[in-house]
């Protein structure tokens, strides 16, 4: 008999457990549409498994990317800027538990209005290769950098284009390029000049140097008669061997000449202009900065995972920390930090 209440009052509880499991939220439209500036709003209700609605469910709505679309207690959707964004529908219960619904708002791009070519050079050098700035607005005069760009040349002799918009200069001449972003385009027009550099001279402000410092490269160029060419463009790149043969000899070097290694190694530094070029090899050493790490104390959540950890100074002269759980429950709890040796839990939330 006994046996049997129980199997009941399980039956009951699993019963329970299923109806409240089968409710869903339904939202019309469930995954709208829109343009920059419209306001759509939603219909929200809870439903049981058998499509009924629920009464007296409350329902909330949040937008992670209030800036681009904003939702208000009612459901309005405001479309502020393009893009794909989430909105969260949820609805609260008494004891605490939730249901939630997921929406995917899609805000459509204005079409294409102009295209812009910028800081055109009066002449480029034979030879040489020269990367144009182009700019795509949308009627909204938004920049657009989410569409693609081809470039052609009237004159493939005279400039070639390649897909990452540069120019690559041959035959002294004139060639109109033609920039397009969905049936939108700009022409402009291309002199390319003889180049009159021959010989390139690469100077540094130090030969050797630790991992992290900056290198400042300069390179000069100069005509058949030895006169300086101010304005011949210059690229840069270098190559490498670590000292530690299982890393890369990795860095960066701008178009300015600036240069930093990551690794220790030798480092060989390249300019061209043109078909002309100049190197110069510099010697890269560790930096060798070590320091013991002595723990002062500590505060515990030992009940799950903590996330990120963030420390600042208070109005009131103390020291305070925030520590997140974002993979576990979403509790931030809030830390007095002023005496590391005694960390001390004051809030969460």
């Amino acid at each position: 008999m006994k046996r049997s209440i129980f199997t009941i009052l399980a039956l009951i509880l699993v019963a329970s457990i299923s109806f409240a499991q089968e409710l869903e939220i339904v939202v019309e439209p469930e995954n709208p549409t829109m343009k920059v500036g419209q306001s759509l709003k939603l219909t929200s209700k809870v439903v049981d498994g058998s499509g009924n609605e629920v009464d007296g469910r409350r329902i909330a709505y949040y937008s992670f990317a209030r800036r681009s679309v904003s939702v208000d207690s009612t459901g309005m959707l405001k479309a502020i800027a393009p893009g794909e964004y989430k909105v969260i529908v949820v609805s609260p219960s008494e004891d605490g538990k939730y249901i939630r619904k997921d929406l995917v708002v899609n805000i459509a791009f204005p079409p294409i209005a102009k295209v812009v070519v910028e800081d055109v050079p009066e002449k480029i050098y034979a030879g040489t290769t020269f990367p144009l700035q182009v700019k795509v607005l949308d009627e909204m005069d938004m920049v657009r950098d989410n569409v693609a760009v081809k470039m052609t040349s009237s004159d493939t002799d005279v400039a070639q284009t390649d897909a990452f918009l540069n120019i690559q200069a041959g035959s002294p001449g004139t060639a109109t390029i033609t920039t397009t972003s969905e049936g939108i385009s700009s022409d402009i027009k291309i002199k390319v000049v003889a180049n009159p550099v021959k010989k390139l001279d690469l100077a540094t402000n130090m030969e050797q140097a630790r991992t992290g410092d900056v290198f400042h490269f300069k390179t000069s160029a100069y005509d058949e008669g030895g006169c300086l060419v101010d304005d011949a463009p210059v690229v840069y790149t270098f190559s490498g061997v670590a000292d530690d043969v299982s890393s890369s000899a990795s860095g960066l070097i701008k178009n300015d000449g600036r240069f930093v290694a990551d690794e220790a190694g030798v480092y060989t530094i390249t300019a061209t202009s043109g078909p002309f070029a100049a190197r110069k090899t510099v010697k890269i050493l560790p930096r060798n900065v070590k320091r013991k790490i002595e723990k002062v104390g500590h505060g515990s959540v030992n009940t799950k995972h903590t996330s990120d950890f963030w420390i600042w100074e208070g109005v009131d002269g103390k020291d305070y920390g925030v520590t997140g759980t974002w993979g576990a429950d979403g509790t931030a709890y809030f830390w007095d930090v002023t005496d590391p040796s005694n960390i001390t839990k004051i809030d969460s939330v």
